[in-house]
């Protein structure tokens, strides 16, 4: 019940009218009063439906499969790579609350692109696959279920796999790593981590029953009582702004995963709630890419990379942020500018290192060629659409330290 949901598309049934024999029998009524106020609870968070060729469109170019589960069948998209791939890493992609893996496949798509086998799963209780919804009961048992599927796939190699998973299905792909050892990586976005917390301190009204009804105490359903079990290098991600599935629901998890000795990383992305916007996304996903190709891709002794970036805006100084390099892609960061609610987007065209670009509400900076500074620093000078001067400067690259849990963002609890 966390991503994908939309509160606008609730229902409402009629129940009779006066003159209805409902007036005769109130027990009747009374019971279909309380059927209906379920519904209503239900569709409040339910996705709208997508059309036939709407999901042609989105799942185009893989393959429908399906996949037998812990008793029940599932729906799934399979995206390979183009070309010869000689043992790809594979991941396996998980849906919100209400979703499908329709809903996921264009991450999936984006994914096998990047040379990975991507499965977009569609959970049990939801979409066409069987069961009911169990609030990660048995659902991280069907995901184990697919992950040996995938293993057994032609040109996958079974000892780099992964799973990512949005908001419930970042709860399933947390759980799951907890009960097999095959994930070597596991990205999870805005997942709830303690159910019970988080039907106490949600902002939305019918988290708290959804709760009570399908994930009871929650104990056997929270991540982070399996934190000790969990197997794999661990990203979570999770906007500062959440209410729905509060923050510290990821910051309390990374705590847990640390004290066990668990590789973890937490990244906040500044000013997003739960439904991330394309803006949200874009400062996101590089950092979900660079993770996955971290794991699965490269040697995972290896120290982790990155640069800082300074930008001094005309009257004020930006905060800092880390940026990738990685030969052949184009570095991406995010920085939320001091004083306003602007979060700003920046690339670098790190293949030749020559632009950089800084998109920001209402604004937009270009920077012309830019050439090393001192032989290690590179920088940029613009203006922005109201002729303000801004300029950047990239640190040196360095290694990044293993996350302590000082290094942990700021966050409620």
């Amino acid at each position: 019940m966390h991503m994908n949901e939309n509160p606008n598309s609730r229902r409402y049934v009629g129940i009779g009218t006066a003159g209805s024999g409902l007036r005769r029998r109130p027990h009747v009524a009374a019971l279909m009063v309380l059927c209906v106020m379920a519904l209503a609870a239900c569709q409040a968070h339910r996705q709208t439906p997508v059309s036939a060729a709407q999901l042609s469109k989105k799942t185009a170019g893989s393959d429908a499969v399906t996949i037998r589960g812990g008793g029940v069948d599932l729906e799934g998209y399979l995206f390979r790579p183009k070309g010869e791939v000689n043992l790809a890493p594979a991941v396996v992609v998980l849906h919100g609350w209400g979703g499908s893996a329709g809903g996921v496949s264009w991450l999936a798509r984006h994914l096998s692109r990047r040379g990975y086998v991507a499965l977009a799963l569609t959970m049990r209780g939801f979409g066409n696959s069987g069961g009911r919804d169990d609030c990660g009961l048995r659902q991280p048992e069907d995901t184990v279920a697919a992950l040996n599927w995938l293993k057994m796939r032609p040109g996958v190699d079974p000892g780099r796999m992964g799973i990512v998973g949005l908001s419930q299905g970042g709860q399933v792909a947390l759980l799951a790593a907890a009960l097999s050892d095959s994930p070597r990586a596991v990205a999870a976005f805005f997942p709830a981590t303690d159910v019970a917390l988080w039907g106490r301190t949600t902002n939305h009204p019918d988290i708290p029953g959804y709760v009570r009804r399908t994930c009871r105490d929650g104990e056997g359903r929270s991540p982070l009582k399996r934190a000790n079990g969990v197997h794999g290098t661990v990203l979570l991600i999770h906007g500062d702004e959440d209410r729905r599935v509060p923050t510290a629901q990821s910051c309390l998890m990374a705590a847990a995963l640390h004290d066990a000795g668990k590789p973890v990383r937490l990244h906040l992305v500044p000013g997003a709630v739960h439904r991330f916007s394309e803006a949200d996304w874009d400062a996101a996903l590089p950092v979900l890419y660079r993770f996955l190709d971290r794991n699965l891709k490269h040697d995972a002794g290896a120290p982790d990379r990155f640069r800082k970036v300074a930008i001094d805006w005309q009257n004020f100084q930006g905060k800092f942020a880390d940026v990738a390099r990685f030969e052949g892609e184009r570095g991406q960061f995010s920085v939320r500018m001091p004083g306003t609610s602007n979060v700003c987007s920046g690339t670098l065209d790190s293949e030749d290192a020559k632009s950089w670009s800084i998109t920001c509400p209402k604004s937009r900076v270009a920077f012309g060629p830019i050439a090393p500074d001192g032989g290690e620093e590179l920088g940029g000078v613009g203006q922005d659409l109201e002729g303000n001067r801004v300029s950047v400067v990239v640190g040196p690259e360095v290694a990044r330290p293993p996350l302590g849990l000082d290094e942990v963002p700021a966050c409620g609890t």
